[in-house]
């Protein structure tokens, strides 16, 4: 009862969900903006495409060498100059007309905010107590719940059709000014400087807190910096966000496809499932361990993917859409939580790059390979089938090998 009562709010922790939200809308108003801004530029969609793939790349390079150095030097020096960066790389593309140079830039603009997110997922970890880490974590998420519902709207609603190339630079320079509040925000986060003055360094208060919270748990071997026990969770991660992309790279098509209007309410109706969640599953999962959250989320997802080929209307495609988004909202801080848990807290970094790295590959190669599937079966619902049945494995997955019951079993055999 005592550990339910830790304090969850602080000022570190606000201030971590404000840089996490400007960043957030940076890069909602990018992935809504930069494929239009790209192909008025050069009148070409394929380079609207490679805009979201030289981003994604550079954003996957950044997380593991982020990691491990924030796990070696510290989480706010890699935030401040990663969101430092984040503005310069958006100021710059209001000056470029340049095709090599627009890849320069968005590579930049994604290696920077691959930085700034990885180390941000580790300092909200660091700031929160072990026994509210779900809880803390989903209510930071909603940062980027907010975002991915307005951000868009914001970012058409500044450059209109997409067909002046002037409007493009009112967007940039908006998305530079939020990047500079980030830095500043980052600036006034203080738990690092107090540990330093106070002579603790990272590793040995990240030691306190592990010797306090998982005494028994045997030290672990390691890859490159990453613990061996991230390994098998990542998988799962990776598989489950190959089958998300379906929502996000193809839903709009699918419906456009169907004869559906206003498909704009399928994304409505998610956000409120995802605020939903986040406003009390991770108490529960806190409380309750994370397979009471984790498998029933897996088993109510699979099963509205199953359906979604087969809806006959936009109203029963907005009908699955509250617990689709509430339980993506579910299932995805929970897996969070559980690898911060799992793995020592001197390893935070690497354990935030890990989890991102794997959204990230997930969604890439999803968005890939599910698109080559649609084009040679000649219908979008085949990849909600597909992505239905790497549901499955992953809930599979999960039961037999991720599960904290599996785990506490595991860590029994080699006590």
């Amino acid at each position: 009862m005592v550990a339910t009562k830790e304090r969850l709010w602080s000022k570190d922790y606000f201030l971590l969900m404000a840089a996490q939200m400007c960043t957030a809308f940076v890069n909602f108003f990018f992935f809504t903006a930069m494929p239009l801004f790209a192909e008025q530029l050069t009148g070409k969609t394929l380079m609207a495409g490679m805009m979201v793939t030289v981003y994604s790349l550079a954003a996957l390079v950044a997380r593991p060498i982020a990691g491990l150095i924030a796990d070696k030097h510290g989480r706010m020096r890699l935030m401040i100059i990663g969101a430092a960066l984040y503005a310069i790389s958006c100021a710059l593309f209001s000056s470029t007309h340049s095709i090599p140079l627009l890849f320069v830039y968005r590579a930049l603009n994604g290696f920077a905010f691959g930085m700034h997110s990885t180390c941000a997922g580790a300092a909200v970890a660091d700031v929160l107590p072990p026994s509210r880490m779900a809880e803390g974590i989903g209510y930071a998420g909603l940062s980027t719940t907010i975002a991915t519902a307005s951000a868009p709207l914001i970012s058409l609603a500044v450059v209109g059709d997409g067909s002046n190339l002037a409007q493009f630079q009112n967007l940039f320079m908006l998305a530079a000014g939020l990047c500079v509040v980030t830095t500043v925000c980052n600036c006034f986060v203080s738990y690092e400087r107090k540990r330093r003055r106070a002579g603790v360094s990272l590793k040995s208060a990240a030691a306190a807190v592990s010797v306090e919270t998982a005494p028994d748990t045997p030290e672990v071997k390691t890859v490159f910096g990453f613990e061996t026990t991230l390994f098998l969770p990542i998988i799962v991660i990776t598989i489950m966000f190959f089958a998300l992309s379906s929502i996000n790279s193809f839903m709009t098509i699918f419906a456009t496809s169907r004869g559906f209007d206003n498909i704009g309410l399928y994304f409505t109706f998610s956000s409120i499932g995802v605020v939903l969640a986040r406003l009390f599953i991770g108490r529960i999962a806190d409380k309750r361990g994370a397979d009471i959250i984790i498998i029933p989320g897996l088993i109510l997802m699979t099963v509205c993917f199953f359906f979604i080929p087969s809806v006959p209307s936009i109203t029963y495609l907005v009908i699955l859409a509250v617990p689709l988004g509430f339980t993506n909202s579910s299932v995805n801080p929970t897996l969070n939580s559980q690898l911060f848990k799992r793995c020592s807290p001197k390893r935070r970094g690497t354990v935030s790059a890990a989890f991102y790295a794997a959204i990230d590959i997930g969604f890439s190669l999803g968005a890939l390979v599910l698109g080559a599937i649609a084009d040679h079966f000649g219908d979008y619902g085949s990849i909600y089938y597909t992505a239905t049945a790497m549901l499955v494995i992953v809930l599979v997955l999960y039961i037999f090998l991720v599960s904290d019951r599996q785990w506490n079993k595991r860590k029994a055999r080699l006590q």
